[in-house]
C-alpha cells in the first residue's frame, strides 16, 4: 500500500505502470489477452473460480477427514458433528460449514509424496509435480490466459496476495500474473493500490495528466532518440511502444473504472452480510471475491497461512485457524448460491499436503502427504459427494487415490478448459497444462 503522499509524488506515467515495476502489470495483461482472442480459438461457456489456499498444510484428520474410532494419538481432541450432507461427518470446528456440504464435492484421498512446504505448495498450486528446468504457472495465469475478463477489472486477483511459494506465471511470462491487492480487506482504511486514488487526487486529474502526456508524446514522438525507449526513426521499437500505449490506456481504463472501483469497495455491501461472513482477513477476502467474479473478474485466489501446525495443532485450529475459515467458506457458498453465481464460480479449497496422523509430543501434526483432502464446488460438479476415502488410521487412501495433478485436472475441465491443452515454452519446447493428470470421470459424469 502507498500512503497518501506516496500517491501525490507519483507521476502520471508512474501511476500507470505501477504494475510492471509491482504488481499490477494490467497493460501487459490485457496485451496477452488480446493475443489469445486474436488466435481466433472457439471455447465453450467460461467459467469463472475462487481458489482458497490454506498454507501450510491443514490437518485432514481434524478438519474433512476424522477418524472417531481411532485410537486416541489419532483420532485427537475434537469430535464429529452430522452435515447437511447424510452420511457424511466433520469435525466439530466446522459447524458452519458443516451446513453446506450438500453444496460441495469432498475428495478424501489425495495422496502425493512431497513433504517439504516449497514443492509441495507448487505441486499444489500448479497441479504438477515440481521440475527444477520448468517453473509451471498456476492456475490463475493458465485461466487468465484462456477465458476473457470484463473489460474494465483486473482478470486475475491475489487476496489479500499472492501464496509465498507461488511460481506466478511461470513459463507463461509475466503477462499472466496476478493482480495482488497487498492489502487486508478487514482493515477500516481498506484501499487497493492503483485502484484507490489518493485523497485529493481525482481520475479527471490523472486524466488532465493524460493529456498532457498525449502533447508530450506527440512532441517526442517514439522515433526521437529523446523518447523514451526511443530508438530512432524506424526503430524496432516503434511498434511495441506504440502497442504499449494502447494497453496502458486500457489499464488506465480499468485505474478509473467505476465498475472495479466499486468492486474493490466494500463497504458498498450490508453490514450484515458482512457479519456473516466474519469480519476477519480470511472472511472480507472471500467477500471481495464473490464482489470480483460478480463484476466480471475471471479468478480470485483467496490466500490463508499459519497451517503449519507442529505443536499445539488443536489450540490453533480450535481458535485461531478454523474460525474464520469455517465462517468465511459456508457464507461464501451460501452467498454465490443465492446470488446465481454458484453455477458459473468453481470453488477449490487446499492446501500442500495434510498432517501426520499420530499426534507428536507437542501436541501438534507433523507434514503427511500420503493423505489429504480436497474441497470443491459450483459449476457442473456434483452437489453432496464424498469421493474416496482413507484407511482407519487416516495414513493411506483405501480406495480411489487422487493424486493433486487429477485435483488439477478436474479443476480446469470444471472450468471447461482442456487440461491436455498444449503450450509452447520459451524456448519452443511443447507443454501441457496438466502433464500426468486426468479428471476424476465418477467427479464429472
Amino acid at each position: 500500500m502507498f500512503g497518501c503522499d506516496e500517491y501525490r509524488r507519483l507521476s502520471r506515467r508512474q501511476f500507470l505502470t505501477v504494475g510492471a515495476a509491482g504488481v499490477l502489470t494490467l497493460p501487459q495483461v490485457l496485451q496477452a489477452a488480446e493475443r489469445g482472442r486474436a488466435s481466433g480459438r472457439s471455447s465453450p461457456p467460461e467459467m469463472n473460480a475462487i481458489f482458497l489456499w490454506l498454507g501450510g498444510g491443514p490437518a485432514h484428520l481434524d478438519l474433512f477427514d476424522p477418524k472417531p474410532e481411532a485410537v486416541a494419538e489419532v483420532r485427537g481432541e475434537f469430535r464429529t458433528i452430522p452435515t447437511s450432507l447424510p452420511g457424511c461427518r466433520v469435525s466439530e470446528v466446522l459447524p458452519h460449514t458443516a451446513r453446506q456440504m450438500h453444496r460441495v464435492t469432498l475428495i478424501r484421498s489425495v495422496t502425493h509424496n512431497i513433504g517439504s512446504h516449497a514443492p509441495g505448495s507448487l505441486y499444489l498450486l500448479t497441479g504438477n509435480r515440481p521440475l527444477p528446468s520448468l517453473k509451471y504457472p498456476t492456475y490463475g495465469a493458465v485461466v487468465t490466459k484462456e477465458t476473457k475478463a470484463a473489460p474494465d477489472v483486473p482478470p486475475f486477483v491475489a487476496v489479500p496476495f499472492e501464496p509465498g511459494e507461488s511460481p506466478g506465471a511461470g513459463y507463461l511470462g509475466v503477462a499472466y500474473n496476478s493482480f495482488s491487492v497487498n492489502a487486508d480487506p478487514q482493515a477500516a482504511n481498506f484501499s487497493v493500490r492503483a485502484i484507490s486514488l489518493p485523497d485529493g487526487t481525482t481520475v479527471e486529474r490523472v486524466g488532465r495528466r493524460t493529456s498532457l502526456l498525449h502533447r508530450l508524446d506527440r512532441t517526442f514522438p517514439s522515433s526521437s532518440p529523446l523518447a523514451p525507449g526511443g530508438r530512432g526513426a524506424g526503430g524496432e521499437g516503434d511498434e511495441t511502444l506504440a502497442g504499449l500505449d494502447r494497453f496502458q490506456q486500457q489499464a488506465y481504463d480499468i485505474v478509473r473504472s467505476p465498475r472495479a472501483r466499486r468492486a474493490f469497495d466494500l463497504g458498498l455491501e450490508r453490514a450484515s452480510l458482512r457479519q456473516r461472513y466474519g469480519r476477519t482477513t480470511f472472511g472480507q477476502s472471500c467477500l471481495l471475491a464473490r464482489r470480483l467474479v460478480e463484476a466480471g473478474c475471471r479468478f480470485v485466489t483467496v490466500n490463508t497461512t499459519g497451517w503449519d501446525t507442529h505443536g499445539q495443532n488443536f489450540k490453533l485450529l480450535n481458535e485461531k485457524l478454523v474460525p474464520p475459515v469455517d465462517q468465511g467458506l459456508s457464507a461464501l457458498l451460501e452467498d454465490l448460491e443465492v446470488r446465481g453465481l454458484l453455477a458459473s464460480t468453481v470453488v477449490l479449497l487446499v492446501g500442500e499436503f495434510g498432517r501426520t496422523p499420530k499426534i507428536n509430543k507437542s501436541a501438534g501434526r507433523d507434514h503427511w502427504p500420503y493423505s489429504m483432502f480436497a474441497l470443491l464446488a459450483g459449476g457442473r460438479l456434483p452437489r453432496g459427494m464424498v469421493y474416496g476415502a482413507t484407511d482407519a488410521g487416516g495414513e493411506r487412501p483405501k480406495d480411489q487415490p487422487v493424486l493433486p495433478d487429477d485435483v488439477a485436472a478436474t479443476f480446469y475441465k470444471a472450468l471447461n478448459l482442456d487440461p491436455k491443452k498444449e503450450y509452447r515454452s520459451p524456448t519452443g519446447r511443447p507443454i501441457q497444462i496438466i502433464h500426468d493428470g486426468k479428471p476424476i470421470p465418477e467427479i464429472l459424469s
